[in-house]
């Protein structure tokens, strides 16, 4: 008998909104980041209904927009969609680390799964 457990953990247990904010203030600064967010969170659904694209080259295509919209310059390399996801991707790692230990416990408690 197979056991499964799903949940959403973007906005729960991990601060997205706060990692892409910060990303955005690593490229255009500060004082830009929530101004830019907000666009950002308007931009990204427009983008995913143009057509099918990997959330890769979502990311990528919207910070892309963003930018370009706001007169923005982009430092070389970080618009390739590796680069860009890994840029949204590192905020996956400052969820917070009693998160992290209970996804770990809730991973032991399903057998087979790695």
């Amino acid at each position: 008998m197979s056991r499964w457990a799903t949940f959403d953990c973007y906005g729960t247990l991990i601060d997205w909104n706060g990692g892409i904010r910060g990303v955005l203030e690593g490229l255009f600064g500060a004082d830009r980041g929530p101004e830019l967010l907000a666009r950002y969170h308007r931009l990204e659904p427009e983008v995913q209904a143009e057509q099918f694209r990997s959330y890769a080259e979502v990311l990528s295509l919207t910070l892309e927009r963003l930018a370009a919209e706001n007169d923005l310059t982009i430092p070389e390399g970080e618009t390739t969609t590796p680069d860009a996801l890994q840029l949204y991707t590192d905020c996956l790692d400052q969820a917070p680390p009693e998160d992290t230990a209970a996804l770990q416990r809730c991973n032991m408690l399903l057998p087979g799964q790695p």
